[in-house]
């Protein structure tokens, strides 16, 4: 099965370039998609350079929208996403994520940072908000259009899971390290980031616990 990795990418120009041509040397996916997200840096012109397909979005639409953009640049039936401010990726991660989806033990497969490992297996409701994922192309479908929007996209993919009997896999990716928000922008824009994405997963996190959404599959 062709496997395509699509990375979201939002004025990522620290790390995107590394992390393309992890992908790329790995010889695991059939194509590597960039979708710059409205960035104003030098991140499409360095994804472009590290081997990328690179789709430009001129305004920045969001994370969701970004994901939706680039599955529709693919026909591949397996999908990795994975966030573009990562360093520390290596062809081992990309097979812990990678391996249980081709064998068929889970539908989706979610990376998570080590210091969340204890919490997850300890509290079952609490959501599961990483951006690594491998899964298969109909899950990302199936999410209903009006919750493929901004962060709220990882929430909504693991709920459509649980309500229809998918199978997700948590895989720890020892060594992974993710770029924050203040050592990559300026103090308040940093800010308000971390509030913007607060509340939008909030705001979905309330919505499937309510069972407000996805009506028409439960």
């Amino acid at each position: 099965m062709k496997i395509s990795a699509i990375i979201p990418a939002f004025n990522e120009e620290k790390t995107i370039a590394g992390l393309v041509s992890v992908l790329k040397q790995s010889a695991l996916f059939d194509e590597v998609i960039v979708v710059s997200d409205g960035s104003i840096d030098h991140t499409v012109s360095l994804a472009r350079r590290a081997g990328a397909k690179v789709v430009v979005l001129p305004e920045n639409l969001g994370k969701g929208e970004a994901l939706s953009v680039g599955v529709t640049a693919t026909q591949s039936p397996l999908l990795l996403f994975i966030d573009a401010d990562l360093s520390g990726v290596n062809k081992n991660h990309l097979l812990q994520l990678l391996t249980p989806l081709l064998n068929n033990e889970a539908d989706m497969v979610i990376g998570i940072q080590p210091k969340w490992e204890e919490m997850y297996d300890l509290n079952h409701d609490i959501p599961v908000l990483s951006g690594q994922r491998a899964l298969r192309r109909e899950i990302f479908e199936q999410v209903p259009e009006k919750l493929r929007k901004g962060y709220q996209i990882e929430e909504a993919m693991n709920y459509y899971c649980k309500m229809n009997n998918q199978t997700v896999k948590l895989v720890t990716l020892e060594g992974v390290v993710h770029l924050q928000k203040l050592n990559k922008m300026k103090f308040w824009p940093g800010i308000s980031g971390y509030l913007k994405m607060s509340w939008q997963v909030a705001k979905i996190y309330v919505l499937v616990r309510a069972k407000r959404v996805f009506s028409s599959l439960i």
